[in-house]
């Protein structure tokens, strides 16, 4: 979160004082934050159990995090929507937030166009218009992250971790013989194994 904060504060000071160098610092930061959001849900849909040979893949491609994550998670997806099933039918469950990894990578790529900026300063960087819309660009790929990531909690539930019968439905729902729908309705079935095991 420290990452996003600091970017956030940056781009608050170059919408205060128009300092181009501020909306860098901002992008920095942003990217910074959006690495480590990806990063932290690999970790976690691994069940914290990352070997090290993908550890340092990782750090020497950190561009390549949503494609590391199809890889080595590939029923990533498919996980965050079943625990927030789950989340949903237990109330006292933090919320937790729902990334979309691809959606992260697309903000990140914009941010890094202002990164990576050419072109002649008198037609860029020193034109009011030009600094205006690229911070309005630049706010609209980073505030929705910073919304969203104070609305809750980066969580899964790993496989390992499923109490049996729950582990049962994460199968069923993985190979599609149910649906959402009918995951709800065993659940609340099994709601007393929910409350006891995850209360």
């Amino acid at each position: 979160m420290g990452y996003l904060y600091r970017a956030m504060s940056w781009l608050d000071h170059f919408e205060r004082n128009d300092q181009f160098t501020a909306l860098l610092y901002a992008c920095i930061e942003a990217r910074y934050g959006i690495e480590y959001l990806i990063f932290e849900e690999i970790v976690i849909s691994t069940g914290a159990d990352l070997s090290q040979e993908d550890y340092e893949k990782l750090l020497k491609s950190p561009t390549k995090l949503y494609k590391a994550l199809k890889k080595i998670s590939p029923e990533y997806e498919k996980l965050q929507a079943f625990a927030k099933i789950i989340v949903s039918l237990v109330p006292k469950f933090p919320k937790l937030i729902q990334w979309d990894p691809k959606k992260l990578i697309k903000s990140w790529g914009k941010i890094s166009n202002y990164l990576h900026w050419c072109g002649s300063r008198n037609n860029t960087t020193e034109l009011s218009s030009w600094r205006v819309n690229a911070g309005i660009e630049v706010r609209g790929e980073i505030e929705p992250i910073w919304v969203k990531i104070t609305s809750g909690q980066s969580g899964l539930m790993h496989p390992k971790d499923m109490h049996p019968e729950i582990l049962e439905l994460w199968h069923q729902y993985k190979d599609g013989s149910v649906d959402a729908e009918g995951i709800r309705i065993r659940l609340q079935i099994l709601r007393p194994a929910l409350e006891s095991k995850y209360a």
